[in-house]
């Protein structure tokens, strides 16, 4: 649920709210959209130790997610800029400190949380 909650927002950021993605978007879009049909494939098939697929990914999110971050508290650090906008721009800032890679960095914790719960869950069936 968490990989589809934020596909579905960044899909509707960028098709309804109309806010192009930047360079950095684009990398954590490509570790976050593969997990929903990872999931669901895993769901539907019971596929055992789907968290040897899914950590990967959600690990990489969080790489990405926290450099762009840090580069928005940070613009110094950044010495890039993407085809559509500089990633140091932040185009909303809610209580403060909450901006969409914020938001993506969450969702890959939490992603990764849960695939560390599953993990150990299956290595004490064994």
């Amino acid at each position: 649920m968490v990989a589809v909650a934020a596909t579905a927002g960044s899909l509707y950021m960028s098709n309804v709210v109309f806010l192009a993605p930047c360079d950095l978007c684009w990398f954590q879009r490509i570790f976050m959209y593969p997990l929903v049909i990872i999931f669901l494939i895993a769901r539907a098939r019971k596929i055992p130790r789907i968290w040897e697929i899914a950590l990967p990914f959600s690990a990489l999110g969080i790489l990405v997610a926290s450099y762009h971050y840090l580069i928005q508290i940070f613009p110094q650090m950044s010495q890039t800029c993407g085809l559509f906008g500089s990633c140091t721009d932040i185009p909303f800032r809610d209580f403060g400190y909450i901006t969409l890679p914020w938001m993506s960095l969450t969702a890959f914790v939490f992603i990764t949380i849960l695939m560390f719960i599953l993990r150990g869950r299956e290595l004490e069936k064994r």
